[in-house]
């Protein structure tokens, strides 16, 4: 992280006529001046300054960095809460979003799982493509 910020990131910074923001909704005194700190040292690294903060962190984010670093940079441990929720939100997003295939493919179903299809209404069999005999009796 200190490469990226240090090598990287500080190469981005802009003085106040590259800048696109209007900061007058703050007050017309208000400046991009008021907002750049050059002294400013980002947090790269998951130290507490507090003993108390940080058992509490440990108990609530277990082994989660992004739940365990936002509580140590802001003290506040429901942001970390908020974290390790979110985390735990992508990761069931992400399991569901993960693609499923069939192969063979189902003919006349839908692929729910990997080779598992949902028959539709008169069909069966591993892949359905077997019609059902209730499918052939209610065929004219």
């Amino acid at each position: 992280l200190s490469t990226i910020h240090w090598g990287f990131g500080i190469t981005w910074i802009i003085n106040a006529t590259e800048s696109l923001f209007d900061y007058s909704f703050n007050g017309p005194a208000v400046t991009w001046e008021d907002f750049y700190d050059p002294d400013f040292s980002p947090m790269l690294d998951i130290t507490f300054s507090d003993p108390a903060i940080e058992k509490q962190a440990r108990e609530i984010c277990k082994d989660d960095p992004f739940c365990l670093y936002d509580i140590a940079a802001t003290g506040d441990v429901v942001v970390g809460q908020s974290t390790a929720v979110g985390s735990e939100n992508l990761e069931i997003i992400t399991d569901l979003l993960k693609p499923v295939f069939c192969d063979p493919p189902c003919v006349n179903g839908v692929c729910v799982s990997d080779e598992t299809c949902v028959c539709g209404e008169e069909f069966e069999g591993f892949d359905c493509s077997k019609p059902t005999e209730k499918g052939l009796c209610n065929r004219s």
